[in-house]
């Protein structure tokens, strides 16, 4: 008995479903776009500034729950009011600025008094502008002096602006060397700047000119962040000793670890490793020395290391002993810089902030461009209450191909089967309407 004939209409439809099923599978869900409280796992309440009375700009600082609990970046946070309504927000990066402006200035004056010091005058060729810095370019190596910077309007009446040390040491054999020979002083719009470096052992410095400028900075503004050390030792093959440190929680943004250490007179290459799981590691940029100098010709340290930012949570600190002892480590400190968000409050109005959506897009808010031409230097802050758990979430389910993980291979399979038999089923048909053999 022949089998039914299948027509072509079937079997395409049993193709096209046999592709959907696959599709299907392949393909993982995808969140909206839209806020919907189910799918956020955490939240916390907003308390505004007390005796906030206008609507108006406020800001809050982010704290260590908001880092452990968000997806990657802040991209999932979510500021919803009391009505029910997404709030615009910025978060801000405290990280810091810098401008320096170059000044046309020219070589007014110079000379020397034996036995008191060396001078020298800069004309910046009219009143009115605006400078707070000076450059004094050295031709001489290795000296420690101070260097009093007077301003005047009129080349005859001087006022004292600011005194600072001036240095360019070398240390430990040529491997150290440190330089500096700026001296920063209140912003001021007078003409006229002079420098003079009072003599000391060694004679007058061999000047060759100065530079003028106005600095503008806002320094980065970091927060400490709690850390465990998990582990100290030595690594003798390395020439190292090191130690593991651990945050209190992952995604907490990290840049630079300061050291505590009592001795002095020494200088040391440290670097800097982060890991998710304290099996792999990673390095953070080339390091940074970390030094202490108590001696005759120089006295200063930095005991500082900056580093790639990270939000890894476990931090490895590598401090290249080479053939000296190891160095006593009493303390460290871990910084990153602050996060905060920045929004529009009303008074009375009630806010809550959620994170802890990993597949949530990182929104985007008119205030971002808004915000520029905005005051934002202290603004009220707001409040952060505990973390509390979002009752309206709800799990979402792994897409289908990872919660049965046997169920693809089983409709590929199925499909080769399907597809097997429509083949010999066309074979058939085929011979039968092939003319019989002579």
């Amino acid at each position: 008995m022949s089998s039914p004939r299948r027509s072509p209409i079937f079997c395409h439809l049993v193709r096209v479903t046999l592709m959907i099923a696959i599709v299907l599978l392949l393909v993982p869900s995808r969140a909206s776009a839209d806020f919907s409280p189910r799918g956020w796992r955490y939240f916390k309440l907003v308390a505004l500034p007390s005796g906030l009375t206008q609507e108006g700009l406020v800001e809050m600082v982010l704290d260590l729950e908001v880092f452990g609990g968000s997806a990657p970046g802040l991209a999932d946070l979510r500021l919803i009011s009391s009505e029910e309504e997404e709030v615009p927000y910025k978060l801000e990066i405290a990280r810091g600025t810098q401008e320096r402006a170059v000044i046309s200035a020219f070589i007014q004056d110079r000379g020397y008094l034996p036995g008191q010091y060396s001078f020298l005058v800069a004309d910046l060729g009219r009143e009115g502008v605006l400078h707070n810095q000076i450059e004094i370019s050295v031709a001489t190596r290795d000296f420690l002096r101070k260097a009093v910077v007077e301003t005047s309007s009129n080349n005859v009446n001087w006022t004292q602006v600011a005194e600072g040390q001036i240095f360019d040491v070398t240390l430990e054999g040529g491997t150290f060397r440190q330089i500096r020979t700026n001296v920063t002083y209140p912003e001021t719009t007078a003409r006229y700047v002079r420098v003079r470096i009072p003599e000391a052992e060694g004679g007058p410095l061999d000047v060759r000119g100065v530079a003028v400028a106005h600095v503008k900075e806002v320094p980065a503004v970091e927060t400490l962040y709690p850390a465990t050390v998990l582990e100290q030792g030595r690594d003798a093959q390395n020439k190292l000793s090191y130690l593991v440190l651990a945050l209190r929680a992952k995604g907490i943004p990290t840049s630079c670890i300061s050291l505590d250490i009592s001795q002095v007179n020494f200088y040391r290459q440290v670097t800097i490793e982060a890991s998710e799981d304290r099996k792999a590691w990673t390095r953070l940029g080339p390091g940074s020395p970390v030094y202490s100098f108590d001696t005759p010709k120089f006295v200063g340290k930095d005991l500082s290391v900056p580093y790639p930012e990270t939000t890894w949570q476990y931090l490895r600190v590598n401090i290249h002993d080479q053939d000296n002892p190891p160095l006593n480590v009493a303390r460290l400190e871990v910084n990153g810089v602050q996060r905060r968000l920045i929004f529009q409050a009303r008074p009375g109005q009630g806010y809550k902030l959620y994170f802890g959506n990993s597949d949530a897009s990182r929104p985007s808010y008119d205030i971002e461009k808004v915000l520029p031409y905005l005051l934002t230097g202290g603004l009220p802050q707001a409040q952060l209450g505990p973390r509390e758990s979002n009752a309206a979430f709800v799990e979402k389910l792994a897409p289908v191909s990872e919660r049965f993980p046997w169920l693809l291979p089983l409709v590929v399979a199925g499909a080769a089967v399907a597809l097997a038999l429509l083949l010999l089923g066309v074979i058939r048909q085929a011979r039968k309407a092939l003319p019989p053999k002579a």
